[in-house]
């Protein structure tokens, strides 16, 4: 039995809890967050499951040990004809005992006839080894799901969630052996990681990442946010990450990378010439912030589309009541093409019909491309130590002294400043992302996320 070693003698606490229905109730999605269904996220969440109706909450926390699945899948037995929810907070344990509650979990939402509809990590909570492993398996494959890949498992902003290889307690790990039964050992645990991806359960790139972290007090880690996303989790939120974004708070830049991330989480076959797409414009992107608008005058058109490398096409939206959506699929019509430069690395926006699938973009989106992920800055992003400088991506753009549109100005930028950037915040306003710079000796205010360049290095057209 592969353990995270915790040393404890109580297995798991297994429980029904009523008191978390109006919290998970209120939960929304930071992605794929239909416009439709803006102010009705309960559908998303229960597939047409309504708030007035009953839901029977199941708790999962402590130390999962041997003989834990048995018992949660008693439990869970009890509420067969309810809709029924699961929220982990766990610190991990037995590796095996993990793997056969992602095999109860997973069965039941493969069921038919079953009520069972989810499971959540919440704000303040952990889902670490066993229970990361138990989490990660109660979903649908990819083939069976009718609502989209991956369905099923929620992690609220603020939560933890954590994988690592499976960890034999000291005393084992510290005993000599022959190097077949050492091998045995090793082959062994991979073959029980080897379940969070066969079926198509999660991308491969979940055990790759596991592979990395062999010690007890490492994870591979992530919150409700771009990581988890990217992975095939569902990140949720009760707070602004969750609300739409104003088309005043969108430029060109920021647009091109929303659609570039789009495809890589949807886990399309062509993400790789996603990447590749995005690094060939580094450099060539224009950046005003009133693009789009520019082009609705000149195309009387509120849709518009970008061709990605591979065959994708990203299409954005600016809706009446200025929001922003966007969809990612294969070419449909398109007419009246906008060249945004010239030569070799030229580029254009299409007019476009109306996309009834489009979703919105949310003010978690748009911080995500500003390394403000779920509003916290990350100011060594890239593990280098090296903070963030950016350029000013358009004129005239006022320095403010809060996060605010109503706070006092103290200074103005102009397009190809330098600044650093210290911190961020979001906010419920027309920008939704604001960023703490400093310029020039000893000086700091904030300005809005639209008016400075996403990515560094991006020249100004």
């Amino acid at each position: 039995m592969f353990c995270l070693f915790i040393s404890q003698a109580h297995s798991a606490d297994i429980e029904w809890r009523p008191d978390l229905r109006e919290h998970i109730f209120d939960l929304r999605l930071i992605y794929s967050q239909s416009y439709s269904a803006e102010r009705d996220q309960s559908i998303l969440f229960f597939h047409d499951l309504e708030r007035s109706e009953e839901v029977r909450i199941a708790h999962l926390s402590g130390i999962i040990k041997k003989g834990d699945s048995r018992k949660l899948e008693r439990l869970l037995k009890e509420s067969e004809f309810s809709p029924t929810l699961l929220v982990f907070n766990s610190p991990g344990g037995s590796f095996s005992e993990g793997v056969k509650i992602g095999e109860v979990l997973q069965g039941m939402m493969e069921g038919n006839g079953s009520e069972f509809r989810g499971v959540y990590v919440l704000n303040g909570s952990e889902c670490l080894s066993a229970c990361a492993v138990a989490f990660a398996m109660a979903t649908l494959t990819r083939h069976e799901a009718q609502w989209g890949p991956f369905m099923g498992r929620f992690i609220e902003d603020g939560a933890r969630v954590g994988f690592h290889m499976g960890i034999l307690p000291d005393d084992l790990a510290s005993q000599s052996a022959p190097i077949g039964q050492t091998l045995n050992i090793a082959y062994d645990v991979v073959a029980s990681l080897a379940r969070i991806t066969e079926l198509d359960l999660n991308p491969a790139r979940l055990l790759t990442e596991m592979l990395k972290h062999r010690t007890a007090d490492s994870f591979f880690e992530f919150s409700g946010d771009a990581v988890a996303n990217s992975l095939g989790f569902q990140p949720v939120t009760t707070g602004l990450l969750a609300n739409p974004l104003s088309a005043s708070g969108l430029n060109a830049q920021t647009a091109l990378f929303l659609c570039g991330y789009k495809i890589l989480f949807s886990h399309s076959d062509n993400s790789q010439y996603t990447s590749e797409y995005l690094a060939y414009k580094d450099g060539y992107a224009r950046s005003q912030s009133d693009f789009f608008s520019k082009l609705k005058d000149l195309t009387n058109a509120n849709v518009f589309a970008e061709h990605f490398e591979g065959g994708d096409v990203c299409y954005i939206t600016i809706t009446s009541d200025n929001k922003v959506l966007i969809d990612t699929t294969t070419p449909g019509a398109l007419r009246e093409c906008i060249v945004r430069s010239e030569g070799p690395h030229s580029e254009q926006w299409c007019a476009s019909p109306a996309r009834p699938n489009s979703e919105l973009v949310t003010i978690g989106m748009l911080a995500d491309t500003y390394f403000c992920a779920g509003g916290v800055f990350l100011s060594n992003h890239n593990g280098s130590g090296v903070g963030l400088v950016r350029s000013v991506a358009t004129h005239d753009v006022n320095i403010r002294s809060q996060p605010s549109l109503t706070s006092a100005k103290i200074g103005r930028l102009n397009a190809g400043e330098q600044v650093n950037i210290a911190d961020c915040a979001i906010v419920e306003d027309s920008q939704g992302v604001w960023l703490k710079i400093e310029y020039g000796p000893q000086r700091s205010g904030w300005v809005s996320a639209r008016f400075v360049n996403a990515r560094p290095n991006w020249k100004l057209h």
